[in-house]
């Protein structure tokens, strides 16, 4: 298959990156009766559905005027903004924001996504009322009434009906109001959260509590603190288990062998990652391998 390179402007948008094959396939649904007078409304659908990538597709946009709510459903996707870069897990959430340059790639060899895209004359007001216009990410706590959302919208868009484009707009509302909702819950203190990004940024990288601490501004002591009270961990535990997390994701991605992935996550040998491998999980990574 063919890399194609993309440069498109589309109004203010300017969009730039490159296309792999058919990929990203794009199954996005819109609704027919939603005619140009959708831009004079406060708050709109522009489109919903699903989105597969290829690791060998990039997207960046600067300026956009749409804000997205994106649910990884398969694979791990890579998204850049506010100067933070993010690895994306399924059942996480990322947010391409309205007015603000991002990128987008993925880890894996393919990754999967929901995609509601929103726009309108009030939409950035909305999300700065909300607190939503700085939200890179999320971990939803309960995604069963954002997958309810997802549906019913894509319902709408398959039946087609007049009424359809009015019901969109009130359920993309309903949408930002559940992730206003799960984002006030999973607050946590802005130190820890520095801290947290910190770590998944250099999570391929060997990192030291001083190297933390000089990022964050904290003392060892308050950055245990933090830790222990808010995610029941030391530092170090919360970046091992996460270190762990992402062999599990790369092993079963059949992308790496075991020797690859722990040189990819600074262990010092691949019987030193093995035994590490199999304290947090029961097993080997070469059983996991055949379990998956």
């Amino acid at each position: 298959m063919l890399t194609r390179p993309i440069n498109v402007i589309n109004g203010k948008t300017l969009i730039t990156g490159n296309d792999y094959g058919p990929y990203p396939l794009h199954e996005f649904l819109v609704l027919a009766h939603a005619d140009q007078r959708k831009y004079n409304y406060p708050l709109f659908l522009f489109s919903a559905g699903y989105d597969t990538w290829h690791k060998k597709c990039f997207r960046r946009k600067q300026n956009p005027e749409t804000f997205s709510a994106e649910l990884v459903v398969e694979g791990v996707f890579v998204f850049k903004q506010h100067n933070s870069v993010h690895h994306i897990h399924p059942g996480e959430m990322f947010f391409p924001q309205f007015s603000e340059s991002w990128e987008m790639s993925c880890e894996t060899t393919y990754a999967k996504k929901r995609t509601i895209i929103m726009g309108g004359k009030m939409l950035e007001s909305i999300l700065s009322q909300l607190g939503l216009n700085k939200m890179n990410f999320l971990k939803p706590q309960n995604l069963e009434p954002i997958h309810k959302i997802y549906n019913a919208i894509e319902e709408l868009c398959t039946n087609q009906s007049e009424s359809g484009f009015f019901d969109a707009c009130s359920l993309c509302y309903k949408m930002l109001l559940e992730l206003a909702t799960q984002a006030n819950a999973n607050a946590i203190p802005a130190d820890l959260r520095r801290a947290v990004e910190f770590m998944h940024e250099h999570i391929f990288e060997h990192l030291s509590i001083r190297q933390i601490c000089h990022h964050t501004g904290l003392s060892s002591a308050t950055l245990h603190r933090l830790f222990r009270n808010n995610l029941q961990l030391s530092p170090m535990d919360y970046f091992l288990k996460q270190k762990m997390e992402r062999a599990k994701e790369l092993l079963y991605t059949g992308d790496y062998s075991i020797k690859e992935i722990a040189a990819k996550l600074h262990y010092s040998s691949p019987q030193y990652f093995a035994t590490e491998f199999r304290k947090r999980f029961g097993i080997s990574p070469s059983t996991f391998c055949t379990q998956k």
